[in-house]
Formats: C-alpha cells, sequence, structure tokens
C-alpha cells in the first residue's frame, strides 16, 4: 500500500537541492508512478521494458510518459562494456523513433551538465 512516506522522504531531499530519479518505473503501478510524475519528480526506465511484445500497453504507458517528459533516461542494468547493450539500446531506438530519443538525450544530458563525480 502507498502510505506517502516515499513522497514525504524524496521531499526532503529536494529541499536540500538533491535532484532525484525514479529508477525502474516500469516496475512500480502505474498510479504510484502518477502520483511521483503529479509531485514533479522524474524516473528513468529499464530499457527491456520496451522490448518484446509481452505488455504492449504497458510500453504505450511509458512511451506516453517521454511524451510528457517524465521519463529522463532509458537505462540497462547491464556493464556498459557488453557488447549486448548496444543491441538492445539499438532495439529500443528503433521503438522510441527519433524524436523520443532526442527527448532522451536532451534530458539526460542536462542532468549531467553539473553532475560531480563521486569517488572514494
Amino acid at each position: 500500500e502507498w502510505d506517502g512516506s516515499l513522497i514525504d522522504t524524496l521531499e526532503t531531499l529536494r529541499a536540500v537541492g538533491i535532484e532525484v530519479l525514479i529508477a525502474h518505473i516500469d516496475r512500480y503501478p502505474e498510479s504510484y508512478a502518477e502520483d511521483l510524475f503529479k509531485c514533479g519528480y522524474r524516473a528513468i526506465a529499464d530499457a527491456s521494458s520496451f522490448i518484446g511484445m509481452a505488455n504492449l500497453r504497458r510500453r504505450k504507458k511509458l512511451l506516453s510518459w517521454i511524451d510528457e517528459g517524465h521519463v529522463a533516461g532509458i537505462g540497462t542494468g547491464f556493464d556498459p562494456d557488453e557488447k549486448r547493450v548496444e543491441e538492445i539500446m539499438a532495439k529500443v531506438f528503433d521503438i522510441l523513433g527519433e524524436e523520443r530519443v532526442e527527448k532522451i538525450a536532451e534530458s539526460s544530458a542536462r542532468l549531467l551538465a553539473g553532475a560531480v563525480q563521486i569517488t572514494n
């Protein structure tokens, strides 16, 4: 059950200047994701959610979230050096189309513009 404590935590982080992205938004119930978007949060979707025919309705919802600016990036969960990442992302880019890929690229660039690398 969604109790709102997540929103409270996110608001605390936002209050101190931390921009939070919700990872794996494709795994959340749509109503929870919509609640987060109404509060102004954006998300990262997993590439695997766009591939295959298992859930076309979910894919359409993810595409609409990209169109609405709620999805700021696409991740794979794989090591970026793996050959299959390139293959997976090529498939995802075909599904997204040029306009959405450009939108995601611009959003990602804005997110990373002021990023600071933290190392141990």
